[in-house]
């Protein structure tokens, strides 16, 4: 069977749904984008018999993925983290219709945080973190979903889920603050004084006590490949089969496999392929060891 946008979501959702016992993370569930007041003085919310918002009807919009709770008021559901999904690619127009998609949202739910995912490319596209400016966070993960980067997800999901709930307490005046301040987080981290990427991992410490190459001199990469061969092979970053971490196709999806690093030492590279549990080998062509 052919993976489509649909069925990634599907199996996404299925593998999330454990790890949020007493709420509720489905696809497909709509939430109100619009509340107005008619000419008899009136706010029509238009719902289904469970009291779920109704989609289109110039209120509702659909989500990819919610992660909501269930409570017993006009609305029978309270949005806690959406995120849109794109499978394989994403393109300008996707990233300013849903950045002004979290905005319309916001405006019935200001404590709702929305994310966009991507599954199935290497890196995100610098046009995507440029225009989507209306997203609480921007993840890509793999086509399946490695463990760590699984992982990953869940832990973001329970962070803004429990932000959103800390906004709503704040909104309905229940606390008052001092302070809210809003971070950027990157991943994986980069020296601005180098401008050349460092390779971390939220899961596992890459650095290693040792000799660390001259920064100047050609960087490392390993390409973990977990359906072919099932390897992780170390090459020169200026090796063609490497071509600085793009490989030989920079626009393939991270079906068969992706690329780790740069590292500044072959032993920082070593450990990183063997942290990936694969076989490790080194390139046979740029020989770097």
């Amino acid at each position: 069977m052919t993976m489509d946008e649909a069925s990634f979501t599907k199996a996404l959702v299925e593998q999330l749904r454990s790890s949020f016992p007493g709420q509720e993370i489905e696809t497909g569930i709509s939430i109100f984008y619009s509340l107005y007041i008619d000419e008899d003085g009136n706010i029509p919310i238009k719902q289904n018999e469970k009291g779920e918002p109704i989609r289109g009807r110039g209120t509702g919009f659909e989500q990819d993925i919610l992660l909501y709770e269930r409570v017993t008021g006009q609305t029978s559901i309270v949005p806690r983290v959406a995120v849109e999904v794109k499978f394989g690619g994403v393109t300008t127009h996707d990233a300013i219709v849903y950045s002004e998609k979290a905005r319309k949202l916001r405006n019935g739910y200001p404590y709702l945080r929305y994310g966009f995912l991507i599954g199935d490319m290497l890196s995100l596209p610098a046009r995507l973190l440029r225009m989507g400016t209306d997203f609480d966070f921007i993840l890509r993960i793999s086509n399946p979903p490695l463990p760590e980067e699984q992982a990953q997800l869940i832990a973001i999901l329970k962070e803004e889920n429990e932000t959103s709930q800390k906004l709503g307490m704040i909104f309905s005046r229940q606390v008052s603050v001092q302070l809210l301040r809003r971070k950027i987080s990157i991943e994986p981290a980069f020296d601005i004084t180098r401008k050349t990427p460092i390779s971390t991992t939220q899961f596992s410490d890459l650095s290693i006590k040792g000799p660390v190459e001259n920064p100047n001199q050609d960087s490392y990469y390993v390409y973990e490949n977990w359906v072919a061969e099932k390897k992780a092979v170390i090459h020169f970053g200026s090796c063609s089969f490497c071509n600085q971490g793009k490989g030989t196709h920079p626009d393939s999806s991270t079906r068969n496999g992706r690329w780790l690093g740069p590292f500044t030492s072959f032993l920082s590279a070593e450990k990183a392929a063997k942290d990936t549990g694969r076989q490790v080998r080194t390139c046979k062509k740029c020989a770097p060891c």
